[in-house]
């Protein structure tokens, strides 16, 4: 977490702004009580971002230089993410909580392991996916008490 003062400001802030949803509406489930619509919207917005860091890694394989070898591997990563997301919002809205969830914890994790991303990068994708994952789980557990 160390390298976050090297994240570019436009970078950080949007990224941070993502957490509104992620987090505000949990917060707003344990103040007025949960509301599956609302929840729909979360998940929806979780499975958008989960597909945007498919695309990150897609994008690090096209960019000059190829940072990423386009590897069977590689692109694998890249795609999973998004097809996690379309799976999920096809699924009951608990198992797609917990299936968005799981595709943002495992890019994350397989993006941190990746040797070719910037320190920066990986110490935001850290920051962000810890709190996205955590509203989308008090989301989850919130659900059966509604």
């Amino acid at each position: 977490m160390k390298d976050l003062t090297g994240v570019p400001t436009p970078m950080f802030w949007l990224g941070v702004s993502g957490l509104g949803p992620m987090l505000g509406l949990p917060i707003l489930f344990m103040v007025t009580g949960y509301c599956s619509s609302l929840a729909t919207v979360q998940m929806t917005f979780g499975a958008t971002i989960c597909s945007f860091l498919g695309g990150v890694r897609w994008g690090y394989m096209v960019t000059d230089g190829k940072p990423l070898a386009p590897t069977w591997e590689n692109v694998l990563w890249s795609v999973a993410p998004q097809a996690a997301a379309w799976l999920a919002l096809l699924l009951p809205q608990s198992l797609g909580l917990l299936l968005i969830s799981a595709g943002i914890g495992m890019s994350t994790f397989i993006d941190l392991i990746t040797a070719n991303y910037p320190p920066w990068f990986k110490s935001l994708r850290l920051f962000l996916a810890i709190p996205a994952i955590i509203g989308l789980l008090l989301t989850f557990i919130m659900k059966p008490f509604a």
